[in-house]
């Protein structure tokens, strides 16, 4: 594991010790990797699904629309199974 350094506001520090389940995350930094993690993972799927968007608006049809997002809807919950290990 790389180690760096962050610099937080003592604000930020307290609200997250705050809100801190000490039990699931035994150390800052422990909450600190998975809020990172999250972050990424929703980026992620933020910029797929905009993505997704842009290339339906190339070729805009009602009957492609109904089509395409029970289909859109199914690989978000691939991409988190995959985000848990389980793919």
């Amino acid at each position: 594991m790389k180690m760096k350094a962050f610099r937080l506001d003592e604000r930020t520090v307290a609200e997250m010790e705050e809100i801190r389940d000490h039990k699931r995350f035994p150390t800052q930094s422990d909450f600190v990797r998975s809020a990172i993690r999250r972050l990424i993972r929703e980026e992620r799927h933020r910029r797929i699904r905009a993505q997704i968007q842009r290339e339906m608006r190339a070729e805009p049809s009602a009957e492609g629309q109904e089509v395409a997002d029970p289909l859109i809807e199914d690989w978000f919950k691939r991409l988190e199974r995959a985000d848990r290990g389980e793919l």
